[in-house]
Formats: structure tokens, C-alpha cells, sequence
């Protein structure tokens, strides 16, 4: 019965005499563990065990000194010693031999391979009891001389011993073996994998619908999907082996242009990441055709700073440009002149003749104003029948013939108009000076008042 059996463990790891005595104790053994080979000496003072497993790696005693110690006394020395070593080098086996080990295993250990060797210590230990004292002189120690890496070594041991470390040996061979054969198959089995994802990443890129090309460090293409021919289509025939014809950089997350040889301009969004193609490093470029997007981006983008109606900035798009031109004159030193016109009479218009008339006095009033003034001035309408036009005022005042034009072109309107509306518009000027510079809505509401006090003025002389 196992439960009559002791062992003594001389494991100076906590974790490693842990995990040896649970095995063990779940085996049936009795387990007593010391944490060093002084305290395993003392140990044995009290005890028997039928079998010492010890660490070769310990302070002060290591595994050697400890088996030699045990050995030297006759109260122990048939008590057969397991040296367990994460040392592999045949010289640990004559080491242990020459201290008087009876076996020697390897760590890491197989918990079958452990208890296979204790099984077999056991059965030995009771084959000795049994022996003839002829049997006994013939198993019994006798002097080996053995020269290995140019070195002799003196081995006092028994045949019997010899065979425990050769089956010891032979059986540890025997595991490594079978785990090395497990390890090449589960190799072959990874390699099978790999190149069964190999051939589906290349599928996965030959149909993605977006382009994507791997360059070398000299921005050579060395692969470049069907989706990514057909993006340079015009630029490139084809793109592999060839230079790609935009810059890269690792991280990279932009929008690129690329103009293809019949004009058409193609917008894509680009992606880029490091790589390592067929063991080269390189980069690979991901890139989306959003042409269509952008186009729509830009007419949204239109849409929220241009008034629907008549085509001009609304009020927002007027105040974004408009800051950016005051900031500009700030820079520069540069006057502005800023127009603040009010479409007379809307009201009377609607009322009279309905909003589509209104409407088209609006859309006609947008026209005049972009007839009278320039390209770089900015006309917006800042809502109902109001509207503002922001330049520069460079040199000599431009004001008064600006106005003049202004109205003159109204009165064209008005001479070519089959219905019965007039157009008629009040007016007021203000002027922004770097020296004083006030802010957008503080010089809006300067030329608006302008604009009210004319207005005043002419209902006045009707």
C-alpha cells in the first residue's frame, strides 16, 4: 500500500515542492518536504523514508553534497536518492553518479515519467531484499572508470545502479522523443494553417473593393489588388513592378488627389501600415475611392454657407468669409468698406402680389448686386430682404461709384421688368479701419442703422 510508503522531498522552491507533493499525495504517498538539505539530514535523525527526492540547484548543500552525506552513513545509504536537475549535460549524470545518486530526472518532468521511475526504484528495492548474498557480491559495487570530453571519471556503483540511470535515461529519451514528435506535427499542422490563411488573405484582398497596395522601402509596388488597378487606371497599366505614384508614410491617414491621364480627378482616402511582405519590409497602402463622397461633402458644405433662394452666402457662410477678410486687413494694414442694403417695400410686395413675386424680387436684387460688384467682394443675405456686400477699399474711395453703379443697374432692371414690381433698394455704408478695428457685428449694425437713417430719409421726401 502506497499510504505506507514515505518520501522525503528536499525542494528548496516553495512552488516546485508544492506541485511535487500534491503529485505524489494524490498517488497515495506519504510526503514529508524540507526546504534544504540541512534540514533533510535532520530529518532523516527521525525518520525513514523509503525514498529522498531532491533538487540539485540548492544554498549551502546542493543535491551532490547532500546524496554523498546520506550515502556516507550506513544508518541511510540504501535509502534510494532521486537528484531532480533542469540540468541536461551528460557530466550532471557522472556527477550524480559519483555522489551515489540511484536516479536522476530532468526537469521539466512529466508527472508519468516521475511516478514511472519511483514505481521502478520501489520494485528494485525489493528485488535487493530478495537477492542471494552471491547475487548481492555480483550487483554490488564495483570501480568504473569512464573518460568522456577528455576527462576521466572514477565510478564506485553497482550494476544495478548503471541500469536504473540507463532506464532512466532511456525513458526520459523516450519522452522527448514522443513530445518531439507531437511537436512536429503540431508544427506541420501550424504550417498547414498558415498557408491556408495565406491563401484566403490574398483571396480576401484580390476581392476587396477597396484598393490595396504593398510597396517595398524604395515604394516599388509588389502587389497591388484588381480594385487598385482600376483606381489608377490611366496613371499605371499596371501597378506591380512599377513605382507607385503618390509618397507614403508609415501612419499616414489622408485624402489624396490623383489625376488620371484623361483629366478626371479621382479623390481617395488613404491608409497606410507597416509590413512584412514575402519577408521584405515594406508598406501597405489601403486606399477608398470617396469621390462621390466628397463631391457630396461639398455640396452640403455649399448648401450650409449659401443662401438656397438666391445663390449668394447666407448669413453664416457671409460671417465665416468675412472674419477671415477683417483678420486679413488686420495683418495687411487695409481698409474695407462694408454695404448694408435692404430690398424697400417686401412686405407690400408679398401681400400684394404673393412670395413667388417676392421671391424673384429677391433673386433679382442678388443679381444686381453680383453684376455691380467685384469677384473678391462677398455678398451674402443675411435674411428676409436683407443683404450686406463686404471688399476691400484700397487707394482712392470706391463707395460713391460703386453706389452710383448700383443703382444705375437697378433702374436697367426695372426698365426690362414686365410685371408690375419695382425694384428699390436702401442703403448704408460703414468702414473698417485697422487703426480702430471693431467687430463684425458691432460694424453690421453701424451700417445697418446707416441703412434705417436713409431710408427714413427717402420715405421722408416721398
Amino acid at each position: 500500500m502506497r499510504d505506507n510508503i514515505e518520501i522525503l522531498i528536499v525542494e528548496d522552491s516553495l512552488p516546485q515542492a508544492v506541485r511535487l507533493r500534491y503529485i505524489l499525495e494524490q498517488e497515495g504517498y506519504r510526503v514529508q518536504v524540507t526546504n534544504n538539505g540541512a534540514e533533510a539530514l535532520a530529518s532523516l535523525e527521525i525518520s525513514n523514508p523509503a525514498i529522498i527526492i531532491s533538487d540539485v540547484m540548492m544554498p549551502e548543500i546542493d543535491g551532490y553534497e547532500l546524496c554523498r552525506q546520506i550515502k556516507a552513513d550506513e544508518r541511510w545509504a540504501t535509502i534510494p536518492i532521486v537528484l531532480l536537475t533542469a540540468l541536461s549535460d551528460p557530466e550532471d549524470v557522472f556527477r550524480a553518479l559519483q555522489a551515489g545518486a540511484d536516479n536522476c530526472i530532468t526537469k521539466p518532468y512529466k508527472n508519468h515519467s516521475l511516478l514511472s521511475n519511483l514505481d521502478r526504484i520501489l520494485s528494485n528495492i525489493e528485488l535487493r531484499r530478495n537477492f542471494t548474498a552471491d547475487a548481492l557480491t555480483d550487483a554490488g559495487p564495483r570501480l568504473i572508470e569512464v573518460f568522456f570530453a577528455g576527462q576521466k571519471y572514477s565510478l564506485d556503483v553497482s550494476r544495478l545502479q548503471v541500469v536504473d540511470f540507463l532506464l532512466s535515461t532511456y525513458e526520459s529519451a523516450l519522452w522527448k522523443n514522443q513530445e518531439l514528435d507531437q511537436k512536429n506535427q503540431q508544427l506541420k499542422e501550424a504550417l498547414e494553417s498558415i498557408r491556408t490563411l495565406q491563401s484566403n488573405y490574398r483571396q480576401l484582398l484580390d476581392t476587396n473593393v477597396d484598393a490595396v497596395v504593398v510597396v517595398n522601402s524604395d515604394r516599388i509596388v509588389q502587389y497591388a489588388n484588381p480594385a487598385a488597378d482600376a483606381l489608377f487606371a490611366g496613371i499605371n497599366q499596371e501597378l506591380q513592378g512599377t513605382e507607385l505614384p503618390i509618397n507614403i508614410v508609415k501612419g499616414d491617414r489622408k485624402e489624396i488627389d490623383l489625376t488620371r491621364v484623361n483629366g478626371e480627378q479621382v479623390v481617395a482616402e488613404m491608409r497606410v501600415v507597416q509590413t512584412n511582405w514575402d519577408g521584405q519590409a515594406g508598406y501597405l497602402a489601403v486606399l477608398r475611392d470617396i469621390t462621390d463622397h466628397v463631391r457630396m461633402r461639398e455640396e452640403l458644405r455649399q448648401l450650409s454657407l449659401n443662401d438656397e433662394l438666391t445663390g449668394v452666402y447666407n448669413r453664416r457662410g457671409f460671417c465665416l468669409i468675412a472674419e477671415r477678410m477683417l483678420n486679413l486687413a488686420a495683418r495687411e494694414l487695409r481698409t474695407l468698406f462694408l454695404m448694408y442694403i435692404d430690398l424697400d417695400e417686401m412686405k407690400r410686395i408679398n401681400d400684394t402680389y404673393g412670395h413667388q413675386e417676392g421671391d424673384i424680387a429677391l433673386v433679382g436684387l442678388a443679381g444686381i448686386l453680383r453684376g455691380t460688384f467685384r469677384n473678391s467682394d462677398i455678398i451674402g443675405r443675411l435674411g428676409g430682404d436683407e443683404f450686406a456686400v463686404l471688399g476691400f477699399n484700397d487707394g482712392e474711395p470706391i463707395m460713391p461709384s460703386l453706389e452710383g453703379r448700383f443703382q444705375q443697374h437697378i433702374n436697367a432692371y426695372n426698365a426690362v421688368r414686365t410685371g408690375a414690381v419695382r425694384l428699390s433698394a436702401s442703403i448704408g455704408v460703414e468702414y473698417y479701419s485697422p487703426d480702430q478695428p471693431p467687430e463684425l457685428e458691432s460694424l453690421l449694425e453701424r451700417a445697418d442703422a446707416i441703412m434705417y437713417a436713409h431710408k427714413h430719409e427717402r420715405q421722408q421726401m416721398k
